[in-house]
């Protein structure tokens, strides 16, 4: 009996860290909106599905180039039950 693993790759833009420390770039309110909104619900998809991520930051939000958010390393995620 053998396991098959698969992993998914995907090309991603830029994560929140950069995108905040890039040259003191400010971010408009509109922006800040849009990208509040997207964590919120990514945390609650991941919640909802039974994981805690547990190493939520900066580096670990990344955008594709159409800036869709994705939350990336699940190393220290758990299972919330």
């Amino acid at each position: 009996e053998f396991t098959v693993t698969y992993i998914e790759m995907e090309r991603l833009n830029e994560s929140l860290f950069d995108l905040l420390t890039k040259e003191n770039r400010k971010l408009s309110e509109n922006s800040v909106k849009y990208i509040a909104h997207e964590l919120i619900q990514a945390v609650k998809e991941i919640h909802e599905r039974g994981f805690a991520h547990r190493d939520l930051k900066l580096e670990n939000i990344m955008f594709t180039r159409h800036y869709y958010l994705k939350i990336i390393d699940f190393g220290f995620a758990t299972d919330r039950q």
